[in-house]
């Protein structure tokens, strides 16, 4: 499990995108918990409080391959837009009522903004 990129919102919270590792479940601090659903890497996205306290996590519920975000901004809007690959040409939940289906059988682009 990895982060991969950081971003600093103008109030000072720091949003965090990587992958974590399987089906485990993952505790960020605060009560603040994801779990994968793929056996391999899963997206991953974790807002942090200025003081360092985590405040939420996202990660995809449903998809079949190794999905990774490798980059994050923050609008200044106070959107968080995050990038990354997903694998395959299932279908990706990422729990904002927003899904992506790959249409290639290796890896395909994701961009999945956060408001």
């Amino acid at each position: 499990s990895y982060f991969y990129s950081v971003s600093v919102a103008s109030d000072g919270s720091v949003y965090a995108a990587g992958d974590i590792y399987g089906t485990s479940t993952y505790d960020f601090g605060n009560s603040v918990t994801v779990t994968g659903t793929h056996s391999g890497s899963n997206i991953l996205l974790v807002k942090y409080a200025s003081s360092g306290t985590a405040q939420w996590a996202q990660t995809t519920t449903v998809g079949s391959s190794n999905s990774f975000f490798y980059g994050v901004s923050v609008g200044s809007d106070g959107s968080v837009c995050a990038a990354g690959s997903i694998g395959g040409t299932s279908t990706y939940d990422f729990g904002i009522s927003v899904t992506a289906e790959g249409t290639y059988s290796g890896n395909n682009i994701v961009l999945v903004k956060y408001y």
